[in-house]
């Protein structure tokens, strides 16, 4: 099980990590699963990460912390010896549901698993060899079915949902649609119902539902409080469920901020007068934490051609990012970053902007960040003496690209296509 809060801190002390605050950090982002907890320390120890300050000077360890040290060496030690590349794909992403039988195997994961499954009979011999996986789950003894060991699957689903978000709400919806049948045929039942509501709340919908006020439900949903979205986590406790005093306490800040954004946002494409009143709406902006603000103030900064500034917000909310180990705001702060390298501003923007921007993008699997990094760092090739090939294998990448977007994503990079342009195949 997990360590409660002061022993995991006391176990990373004994694994080297002696800074308490570093200690704390790594405990909020990775909770108190030891396997966990040792592997970021040996990642930390690894980077010569002493305390919180050296976080930011080590953006590589953002990445490798919360997912290669984590995700690479649990799927090494644990999936890797199935040997059995459907198995797999039952165990991940299939961990996404709480509990496994045949018919869910057939019927919830064989589409957005790639399973292949045909029948019935297929689906059982999968279930059955499941089974005797004992280090990734057990058996329920009431109703037979397979439940993935809680430590492993609080570790894995989070990575899961930020890496594959697509397939999880693939597998979400096909498990409401499978569950809220199963209760409809059994009204007694309440198991099938505990199911739907709970992947309903992943999905991030609110049902008013006479389920949650079943005792054996309330206890189900529960036990799985803290894998769920924070705002779904909030709307239970409207309903008289315990969550974390952090998820509340941080509602009304994360809200607002959010909301403070996307009004700086609108004023943006405005003209100066728009833009001064954005500038104004952010005069108290001085946040300790990861935030949208951060993206939102370098960009009037920009427009405002307050370019070091802009630099140095970007460089301030990207250390706060890799702290608080906020992946999107890693991200759309790498982008902006990479944007201001367009016009040659580098004060307080990394050298390796592209190149962290590239693996962050891929890793997340973002096209439109992906398609600015291949174009800019296409840019940087025409100013080299490179083989023609390698361009020409470039432009090949960002064509293929382009045929991805929506037209949405493709009005957010429409700046960088005047560089490519005449220069990409069209029929790709």
């Amino acid at each position: 099980g997990d360590l409660d809060n002061e022993a995991a801190i006391a176990y990373l002390k004994g694994l080297g990590i002696d800074d308490a605050a570093l200690g704390q950090m790594l405990v909020k982002q990775l909770g108190g699963v030891p396997l966990s907890l040792k592997l970021a320390a040996a990642v930390v120890k690894r980077d010569g990460v002493e305390r919180v300050s050296d976080v930011s000077k080590k953006p590589t360890l953002f990445s490798s912390t919360s997912d290669s040290a984590i995700q690479g060496v649990l799927f090494s030690r644990i999936l890797g010896h199935l040997h059995d590349p459907v198995l797999e794909r039952v165990a991940y992403p299939g961990l996404v549901l709480r509990r496994l039988s045949a018919a869910v195997i057939l019927n919830v994961l064989n589409e957005p698993c790639e399973l292949g499954l045909s029948n019935l009979e297929e689906a059982q011999v999968l279930f059955e060899k499941l089974r005797r996986e004992t280090s990734l789950v057990a058996s329920d003894t009431l109703d037979g079915t397979l439940v993935h060991r809680p430590e492993l699957r609080r570790t894995m689903l989070k990575l899961l949902l930020e890496k594959e978000p697509d397939r999880a709400a693939q597998i979400n919806r096909n498990a409401v649609t499978w569950y809220s049948e199963q209760a409809t045929s059994d009204p007694s039942g309440w198991r099938a119902k505990a199911e739907e509501l709970y992947h309903r709340l992943q999905l991030r919908q609110t049902p008013m539902d006479r389920g949650f006020d079943h005792p054996d439900i309330r206890s189900s949903l529960q036990s799985s409080i803290s894998d769920l979205p924070a705002v779904a986590q909030r709307y239970l406790a409207t309903l008289g469920f315990q969550i974390d005093p952090d998820i509340l306490s941080e509602a009304s800040r994360e809200d607002q901020e959010a909301a403070l954004a996307a009004e700086v946002e609108e004023l943006l494409p405005y003209g100066r007068r728009s833009v001064d009143r954005a500038y104004e709406l952010l005069t108290d902006f001085k946040p300790d934490h990861a935030s949208p603000l951060f993206a939102a103030a370098a960009r009037v900064a920009a427009q405002q051609n307050r370019f070091t500034d802009a630099a140095e917000l970007l460089k301030s909310g990207l250390e706060r990012a890799f702290v608080d180990f906020n992946s999107s705001q890693a991200l759309t702060l790498l982008s902006e970053q990479a944007w201001l390298l367009r016009v040659e501003i580098l004060a307080g923007a990394s050298q390796d902007t592209l190149s962290l921007l590239g693996n962050y993008a891929r890793q997340y699997n973002i096209v439109p960040f992906i398609l600015q990094h291949r174009i800019q760092a296409h840019g940087l090739l025409e100013k080299q003496k490179v083989d023609p090939s390698v361009k020409a294998q470039s432009l090949r990448k960002i064509s293929v690209l382009l045929t991805q977007l929506t037209s949405s994503d493709l009005w957010s990079v429409f700046p960088l296509l005047n560089s490519v342009a005449g220069q990409v195949e069209p029929e790709v």
